[in-house]
């Protein structure tokens, strides 16, 4: 797709004059080539691709501070975001700046970050940066560069959907906001594909704070599918006047670009060896989808929890049957499906490192009923309107929730298999109890927000090996796999939450005065 990528670029970069390329961050994680390259893979191609200006996303704090820096320090263009606070971290700080003003046709354009201040629990960002409200901060340096004489604005982050209208509402002087992190697909019309859009490419947003002002909002695809396509006119006050474009579909149909080509296969020769290997085989599709695991139970999460108390089996004695009979797993440490190919089902090293790329350890926790409770509550908080990473896929438990009921009150049923016991069995979960359970360790730092079991954790053990390692030998031992769906999660009516399409972004175009044109990137 990158070879592609890149001669859509240099195409409209040759067609068109005063060309911007943007990204609204998640350059890393969810792909093999981050697990083995850990991001300075994504800095050699941007760089190749001349970005202008990029925002964080809140991948990009997955392996901590120190995982940023050495990518920070390899990109070429700069790195904007105006509402977090690094003053705690030095070196990180040297790295990014709130805004860049760009130079374009003559006109002075600013470009202000900002990233979803839920990255705190989202990620690993550590206690010393402070993620601030995100109107706030970029009214803020509008303001300081209204001052410099600059009226022309655009916000680019990584908040979703939800915030870039808001930010679009409330922010004055701003003319554009290209977001991230919801994956939402804007296009005006119908669409080339399937793909289910949000809403109509760009949103046009009118401003609370600002009569009469409308403010542009885009996003597209995820997963590189879509390039982001927009043209802005400006007149001589900084406001726009025209605009057009749609996301253009990346397939067969554009030109591949040769040299970009034989960069990615002489660096994929790298990690070809272990990713064709076999590890196993399957029957059945393996149903990892984003608008399945998220709404209900999938038997990915099936497979992946069971393989956990599997592997983890230890020898019984007279008082139970294992040490551990229970585990979770949040729906947004899977990140894609397996399918079944004829005739054997084969399963390689690639497709357990596409669908388990973040490398979390395997841990056992005890923790309170109490605190489960909660936790399950969370993990339908979002749900029907939101397709959100925390929905928990579990073995060893059962559950029901009741959506028609106000958030905090939907579990209904919960019950968990005994250990101690001779025959296992499910048994209402008792809130004074203690329990035992496996965990990734994403959740139990209280990531995707679960704080009630970072905080409530009464022991927390780690067995070792990373989530990966956990699929490679359990794949090992229980092929060919025939995992299906068990109603270990249910609905009062019986049924899933009721799924709808995943919607996700990727990248955009604009026109600015007198004749500007602005690529933007947004991975998911």
């Amino acid at each position: 797709m990158q070879h592609i990528f890149n001669m859509q670029i240099r195409e409209i970069r040759n067609a068109e004059e005063n060309v911007i390329l943007l990204d609204g961050g998640d350059q890393f994680q969810g792909t093999l080539w981050f697990h083995f390259y850990h991001g300075l893979e994504a800095a050699r191609f941007m760089n190749k691709m001349q970005y202008d200006a990029m925002a964080f996303g809140n991948h990009e704090f997955d392996n901590k501070i120190e995982g940023v820096i050495p990518f920070l320090q390899n990109i070429s263009h700069p790195m904007v975001c105006a509402n977090i606070d690094a003053s705690k971290e030095p070196e990180l700080q040297r790295l990014f700046q709130p805004s860049v003003v760009l130079t374009v046709g003559g006109q002075k354009i600013a470009v202000i970050g900002y990233v979803t201040p839920n990255t705190t629990f989202l990620s690993f960002p550590g206690p010393n940066l402070v993620f601030k409200d995100e109107v706030a901060a970029i009214t803020a340096e509008v303001r300081r560069l209204q001052s410099q004489g600059v009226n022309k604005f655009i916000a680019l982050g990584h908040s979703g959907i939800k915030a870039d209208i808001t930010i679009a509402k409330q922010v004055p002087g701003l003319d554009l906001v290209v977001g991230g992190h919801s994956n939402t697909f804007l296009y005006e019309g119908t669409p080339p594909e399937d793909d289910k859009k949000y809403g109509e490419y760009p949103l046009g947003i009118p401003s609370e704070v600002e009569s009469g002002r409308f403010v542009l909002v885009v996003q597209d695809y995820a997963f590189g599918k879509y390039l982001g396509y927009l043209k802005l006119k400006f007149d001589d006050a900084g406001e726009v006047t025209e605009f057009d474009g749609n996301p253009i579909l990346l397939n067969s149909s554009i030109s591949q670009d040769s040299e970009t080509l034989a960069e990615v296969a002489s660096m994929k020769g790298i990690i070809a060896n272990l990713t064709k290997q076999e590890v196993g085989r399957t029957h059945v599709f393996l149903d990892g989808r984003r608008e399945t695991c998220r709404r209900g139970e999938c038997n990915m999460g099936n497979l992946i929890t069971d393989a956990m108390v599997r592997q983890n089996l230890k020898t019984p004695d007279e008082a139970k049957w294992a040490d551990v009979s229970m585990g979770i797993w949040n729906s947004g440490n899977i990140r894609a499906p397996i399918p079944f190919r004829p005739p054997n089902g084969i399963i390689t090293g690639e497709d357990v490192l596409t669908v388990v790329p973040f490398m979390n350890t395997i841990d056992v926790i005890v923790i309170s009923g109490e605190a489960l409770y909660q936790a399950f509550e969370h993990s339908v908080a979002e749900l029907p309107d939101s397709e959100a990473g925390q929905f928990l896929q579990v073995s060893g438990f059962v559950v029901t929730y009741d959506l028609s009921k106000p958030v905090g009150e939907r579990v209904v049923r919960l019950e968990a298999r005994c250990s101690e016991c001779k025959v296992p069995q499910y048994q209402p979960v008792e809130k004074q109890k203690r329990y035992k359970l496996l965990i990734n360790s994403y959740i139990a730092d209280g990531g995707d927000g679960f704080t009630m079991i970072k905080d409530n954790t009464y022991s927390r053990d780690q067995i070792g090996y990373l989530d990966s390692d956990l699929l490679f030998a359990y794949l090992k031992d229980a092929s060919p796999i025939t995992t299906g769906l068990e109603r270990r999660i249910t609905f009062v009516d019986g049924t899933a939450a009721g799924s709808s399409p995943s919607l996700s972004a990727a990248v955009f175009v604009l026109l600015m005065s007198p004749i500007l044109t602005m690529l933007t990137t947004l991975f998911p």
